[in-house]
């Protein structure tokens, strides 16, 4: 090859990457966030009404096991304090003799002191572990088995009886009241205020998903208010 042709093709591929390197990047589109919208009364009356504490029902007060959700601060379903959750879940049944018996040998079980099941100052709920199920995943869309429960502290299950196990004696469940919410996409941002360190009060953020024709519950969580 001759010293002109070589030179000529040099200059072509120098040129050639001259050219690629000036070459512009092409934009990468990203799409923009959804809007936020402000709630409207009635969307927040209706909200109110999903998580309304109980009701009477044939002079049976019944609790709404929507409200359970209410109970702790969790970032994720998946971290839900369950403990909390099932203090006032419904349908609870009287805990018998030998669970009684089962529950004693657990090492956080604050009545092991006691030697029968009458002798215990509160009485023995028990909570069957696919009602329990039944209502975490229609509320959440995930499984319960997400959670840690059976080595949680205060949780107590028997897994000969599939069930839950605790002692409420009193009644602790408070409605929601909406100070205001948020709509963006599919989701809403549901604010409302509840005691912290009293006297003083803090706001509480409940954030719910679209999934089909229902909502579920994604988070429930402190924020500052803006």
């Amino acid at each position: 090859m001759s010293k002109t042709n070589k030179a000529a093709i040099l200059a072509i591929i120098a040129a050639f990457f001259l050219a690629g390197c000036n070459r512009t990047a092409a934009p990468v589109e990203t799409e923009a966030p959804l809007p936020i919208v402000p709630m409207e009364a009635e969307e927040l009356a209706r909200v109110e009404a999903a998580f309304d504490v109980a009701w009477t029902g044939e002079g049976e007060l019944k609790i709404n096991p929507a409200n359970c959700f209410l109970t702790s601060y969790y970032e994720s379903a998946e971290q839900l304090d369950l403990q909390a959750f099932l203090r006032y879940f419904p349908g609870s049944e009287l805990g018998g003799e030998a669970e009684f018996e089962a529950l004693r040998n657990m090492k956080d079980w604050p009545f092991s002191h006691c030697e029968k099941l009458s002798d215990m100052p509160v009485p023995l709920h028990r909570y069957r572990a696919d009602a329990v199920r039944a209502v975490f995943e229609k509320y959440t869309n995930i499984s319960l088995e997400a959670l840690d429960y059976v080595n949680a502290p205060g949780v107590y299950y028997l897994e000969e009886h599939d069930a839950f196990y605790n002692y409420t004696s009193d009644f602790g469940l408070f409605p929601l009241h909406c100070v205001r919410g948020e709509k963006q996409g599919d989701r809403l941002y549901i604010y409302s205020e509840e005691y912290g360190e009293y006297p003083d009060k803090i706001m509480v953020r409940l954030t719910l998903e679209k999934q089909g024709d229902d909502y579920i519950v994604i988070s429930r969580m402190p924020v500052e208010d803006e």
